[in-house]
């Protein structure tokens, strides 16, 4: 209940709960739940999904009958369970049924590829399987995928194995068959150690890269990029077995708990002989020891100590999560584990790593996170065999010379290990690193020494995966980043937050005093690394900087996802050519994935491309700018041909998907748009508008000059904010012609608005569509007004 709580308030607060008791933590959720529907205005659906034991729901902050606002969804399999908080609760239970026979073989048919018409006996075939189903989901969308492209033979086969079994049975049998059809042992292996984790976890898919690595799971591998890979395949695999699924968490998947009660029952007994307790292990015991077992993992919380004589010869691999500081460990605990390959400590306070680790020759992997250290673990150097070494959040702050006697090591992770002190000669001992991470988050970072930073610029020539935050852009001069193929590098004032899904992500702050060429500093090798490279730049009071990028620089730039460049006097243009000109050459500039662009205090900024470039902006969907001063259009007017105009986009720019406009303090703006901007803005909701002493009017709309496409489109704009503008500003200017207007599914004015303006049908009255019209100027109620146009 404590970890349902903690999730809820994450989901409706953006931060977890410091109470203790459920009591107090139910008494906070409820305030965050009053909170946000008082300040919100929206309504809150509530999941809890596969309940398997009785929910006061109280308990999560809610009353019975539930509050205005507030709806709760809770499945379980269990009818009972339900009814019970049903009749406590005051709640409807509604009975989901399976699906029907119709369903069920049109849902097999979906994953076959088989239909009557294809092969009537072979469908004949499946159709009693899909009922020896019992036309359970899951159970079809597993076998139907096994059965794909499978012979007659191996149809006929599963249904005799189906028909020897009850249906809770089958369920069991048809993953056992979907099991069996999985080709390579690689995969299975990979499969059934995912059972090692608790029901409804999200698995990292780098945990299984390390502890696989660690044991030794795959063959042909010799570096820990060819692993990765491999784990990938191997997964990707087994979610399209439907024996895994894919999270909602980025670089995780999950196991059904169906499938993991499978994975259980095989590894509980046999050769494999494995001992997993993710429940009430409090009186975990002698009976429950198996010295013949080769791995090991458990749930600590509530456990007080671990037997004694904790003797495993054969064991291979243990992973503990969630012990407190009252758990206690024998002292030779690892005494009789020579075998042991792989440690993987999560939430541990001090976890055991006494001196005894050191016999533990055949350690490979020694996976910690979030665990409580001891001050002094220099003994880690006497582990000479270790090849991965994790010890994320674990908040150590130094890492000892005595590191550097670990000459094998391939991958060492620091992630988020914060004011870590960094002795010298540490890194130019690891002659065999591969991979290095010592990323943190939310402007915190690791320091380096002059010294680590000249070992590090020597290591990076052997590293292939990288991630870490330099402070200062010249930390970065002599550096090759040509041998990296994984990296999340992040350069000046900026921070990660939670960018995981991206092999290869690279943000950029520049300063002045860093200075002037991105090829000076390498930085272009790193944009041309990867097909999935996630960009975020953010250039800061570089007043020496004239241009930003070449164009030759942006065919690197095509995964730019985030462009922010702030306070640079004398910008001029952002992209230019090789000659510095921004009068280009009519060269095609296309930024994929460029989503988010922000500029402010840019004076001397004239427009971003050169004049005679196409570019193709198709995932752009905020724009930001601020105290442009010598912008006059964001956008230019064609029927504008006066030399002074200067719009921050040329003629050729597409930007089709762009929802949200904010524009603040740009004195010479006149115009956002040209006449009739309506294939500019198909996807535009939002428009704020601040300070612009120039504007004459947001959309200027001529009717006459409307073509057949154009009269159909609808925008989908529903916020207008507008503040300060000069008393002849028009929100609307529209003239000529019959009114076939976009702007159709506006439904709320705002009554904070002093004046709103609507749109004039056709009878010269005006109508009122906006969602939300919040239009303000100090001076004159009547300083801004909506007016018909004329010729």
């Amino acid at each position: 209940m404590l970890s349902i709580q903690n999730d809820i308030a994450v989901c409706i607060g953006g931060e977890g709960l410091r109470e203790e008791t459920v009591t107090a933590r139910a008494d906070s959720l409820r305030r965050k739940f009053e909170k946000k529907l008082e300040e919100d205005k929206k309504k809150i659906l509530v999941i809890l999904d596969d309940v398997w034991e009785k929910v006061e729901i109280k308990d999560i902050g809610l009353t019975s009958p539930l509050p205005k606002g507030v709806k709760l969804l809770l499945t379980s399999r269990y009818s009972n369970i339900c009814t019970q908080i049903a009749d406590a609760s005051l709640l409807q239970v509604v009975q989901v049924n399976v699906l029907s026979d119709e369903e069920a073989q049109k849902f097999f048919s979906e994953y076959t590829g088989v239909s009557k018409e294809h092969d009537h006996n072979l469908f004949q075939i499946g159709c009693d399987i899909v009922k020896k189903c019992g036309n359970l989901p899951l159970a079809i969308k597993i076998i139907g995928r096994t059965l794909k492209s499978q012979e007659k033979y191996v149809w006929r086969d599963t249904l005799v194995r189906l028909k020897n079994h009850d249906l809770d049975d089958n369920v069991q049998e048809i993953i056992r068959i979907s099991f069996e059809y999985v080709k390579k042992d690689e995969e299975k292996e990979i499969f059934l150690h995912c059972g090692l984790f608790p029901e409804d976890s999200d698995i990292k898919i780098e945990d299984l890269v390390r502890h696989a690595w660690g044991l030794k799971l795959f063959k042909n591998v010799s570096t820990l990029g060819e692993a990765r890979d491999r784990t990938y395949t191997c997964v990707r695999n087994l979610v399209n077995a439907n024996l895994l699924m894919d999270s909602e968490e980025l670089g995780c998947v999950k196991m059904h708990d169906l499938v993991l009660a499978f994975v259980l029952e095989r590894v509980s007994k046999g050769d494999f002989a494995w001992i997993v307790n993710h429940g009430n292990v409090s009186s975990w015991g002698r009976d429950e020891m198996n010295e013949s077992c080769k791995r090991i993992s458990l749930t600590c919380m509530g456990m007080s100590e671990f037997p004694k004589d904790f003797k495993y010869p054969d064991l291979s691999f243990i992973q503990l999560m969630d012990g407190d500081q009252s758990l206690k460990f024998p002292e030779d605990f690892y005494a009789s584990m020579e075998n042991l390959k792989v440690i993987a400590f999560y939430r541990m306070r001090y976890p055991p790593l006494p001196t005894s680790l050191q016999f533990s020759t055949k350690l490979k992997s020694l996976c910690l996170r979030k665990c409580k250290l001891m001050s002094d673990w220099s003994f880690i150097g006497d582990l000479v065999n270790l090849e991965v070494l994790s010890l994320a959040y674990c908040g150590i702050q130094k890492l000892p010379s005595t590191i550097g006697n670990l000459r094998k090591l391939k991958l060492l992770d620091l992630t988020e290990c914060v004011d870590l002190h960094i002795d010298d000669g540490v890194f130019i001992n690891l002659v065999k690193l591969e991979e290095l991470y010592m990323r943190c988050s939310y402007n915190n970072r690791i320091c380096f020494t002059d010294a680590n930073l000249e070992e590090l610029k020597k290591l990076l020539c052997q590293l292939c995966a990288l991630e870490v935050e330099f402070y200062d852009m010249n930390h970065l001069k002599d550096v090759s980043f040509e041998k990296l193929d994984k990296f999340k590098i992040s350069i000046g004032d900026v921070y990660f937050g939670k960018i995981t899904s991206f092999k290869t992500t690279l943000q950029l702050h520049l300063r002045d005093e860093h200075r002037s060429d991105l090829v000076e500093y390498k930085i272009d090798e790193l944009v041309k690394k990867s097909e999935s490279l996630f960009l975020n730049f953010r250039v800061h009071r570089c007043h020496k900087l004239k241009y930003l990028f070449p164009t030759h620089v942006t065919r690197g730039l095509r995964k730019l996802e985030r462009l922010t460049i702030l306070s640079c006097s004398v910008l001029e243009a952002v992209v230019h050519d090789y000659n510095g000109e921004i009068n280009g050459k009519g060269e095609k500039i296309i930024f994929e994935e460029l989503k988010y662009l922000s500029l402010g205090g840019l004076p001397e900024l004239v427009r971003l491309f050169p004049v005679d470039s196409v570019v193709e902006l198709p995932q752009l969907v905020e724009l930001k700018v601020s105290r442009l001063r010598s912008i006059t259009s964001i956008y230019p007017d064609n029927k504008n041909t006066s030399a002074l105009q200067q719009a921050l986009f040329n003629s050729q720019v597409r930007t089709s998907m762009l929802r949200d406009i904010k524009v603040e303090e740009c004195d010479r703006l006149e115009n956002l748009f040209p006449t009739n901007p309506m294939r500019l803005l198909k996807h535009l909701e939002q428009i704020t508008i601040s300070r612009c002493s120039s504007l004459r009017e947001i959309f200027n709309i001529d009717l006459e000059c409307f073509g057949e496409v154009e009269q159909v489109i609808n925008i989908p704009l529903r916020y207008i904010y507008v503040h300060l503008f000069n008393k002849e500003c028009h929100v609307w200017s529209i003239k000529g012609g019959q009114r076939n207007s976009s702007f159709h599914d506006f439904d709320r004015v705002s009554e904070k608005s002093e004046l709103i303006n609507g749109i004039p049908n056709d009878y010269g009255e005006y109508e009122y569509y906006t969602t939300y019209v919040h239009i303000s100027h100090q001076p004159s109620p009547n300083s801004i007004r909506l007016r018909r146009g004329r010729d």
